[in-house]
């Protein structure tokens, strides 16, 4: 019976370190913090006009490994951009195709400036089985907050 009741300690215990170990990080990226230990980030802003569109902003966001000298390996990484209206109720998401050139991952994407007030762009670990275990690391920031007043 001792032995059933410590086996049965030890696997509760098993079990409470592993959902210890499932960790899910976000971090909100602002103008003042585009960087920690593991990431930086570059997001750049430009007012363009498109015949039948509007007003758009062009987004160029470039993501670099702060502990490998710069250069990013994982392909596990990706970019996911959520168009929000006023109202926060969600016009669009996609996955946003990275481009990699000297070891950094760049994301470029157009949303209309009427819609850059609640949408966000998200950057992170899109591993199923993190996700499934509420694991992973992610870094997003709202539009709003890289684009200059005009």
């Amino acid at each position: 019976m001792k032995l059933v009741s410590a086996l049965a300690i030890l696997v509760g215990c098993v079990a409470v370190a592993g959902q210890v170990l499932a960790e899910r990080t976000s971090t909100r990226l602002t103008r003042e913090k585009t960087s920690d230990q593991l990431f930086s980030f570059t997001i750049k802003v430009e007012r363009v006009k498109q015949k039948g569109a509007g007003d758009l902003l062009e987004f160029n966001v470039k993501v670099k490994s702060e502990n490998s000298g710069g250069h990013i390996k994982d392909a596990r990484l990706s970019g996911y951009l959520e168009v929000l209206n006023e109202e926060q109720q969600l016009i669009s998401s996609c996955h946003v195709q990275s481009t990699g050139r000297d070891g950094e991952l760049s994301f470029s994407f157009r949303v209309a400036a009427k819609y850059a007030e609640q949408s966000r762009f998200v950057f992170g670990e899109t591993d199923p089985s993190l996700a499934e275990h509420g694991q992973g690391r992610y870094y997003w920031f709202y539009l709003k907050d890289f684009v200059e007043s005009k």
